[in-house]
C-alpha cells in the first residue's frame, strides 16, 4: 500500500458566516431577527428617558474554505470507485489536502488519472 497526498490546488476562497440571530428589544417588547455571523452591542442615550438602550448591530465575518476543490477532488474519488473495482481509500484529510491509501497494483493507474486532470499530489 502507498499514501498519496493530493494538495488542494485554488487559493482558500473567503466563504461568508451565515447564522440565524435572535434578540429581545424589551423596550418595544419585539422579538428582533437578523442574519449574520455575530451581534454586538453598542450603547446609546435615549434622550425622551434619559436612560441608556442597547442598539444591536450585525457583524459580517467570512471564513477561509477549500470547499470547491474539496467537492471536485471528491468527485474524482467516488468517479475512480465507480470505473474500477478498487481498493483505494481515504486515509485523512486535512485545509491542505487529502492523503489516499493506494494499492501498489493501482498506483500507477491512480498517479496519471491525477496527473491528467492537473491534481497536484505527492506519494508518501
Amino acid at each position: 500500500m502507498a499514501d498519496v497526498f493530493v494538495r488542494f490546488k485554488n487559493p482558500q476562497v473567503q466563504k461568508p458566516i451565515e447564522n440565524a440571530l435572535c434578540w429581545y428589544d424589551h423596550i418595544n417588547h419585539k422579538m428582533l431577527n437578523f442574519v449574520g455571523s455575530r451581534l454586538v452591542f453598542s450603547y446609546k442615550l435615549d434622550k425622551k428617558t434619559n436612560k441608556y438602550q442597547m442598539i444591536p448591530e450585525v457583524l459580517h465575518e467570512t471564513r477561509p474554505s477549500n470547499q470547491v476543490e474539496q467537492k471536485s477532488l471528491n468527485n474524482w474519488y467516488n468517479n475512480y470507485l465507480n470505473y474500477h473495482n478498487s481498493g483505494i481509500s481515504i486515509s485523512g484529510q486535512d485545509d491542505n489536502g487529502i492523503v489516499f491509501e493506494v494499492p501498489d497494483e493501482e498506483l500507477d493507474n491512480v498517479l496519471y488519472d491525477l496527473d491528467r486532470i492537473s491534481f497536484r499530489f505527492s506519494v508518501i
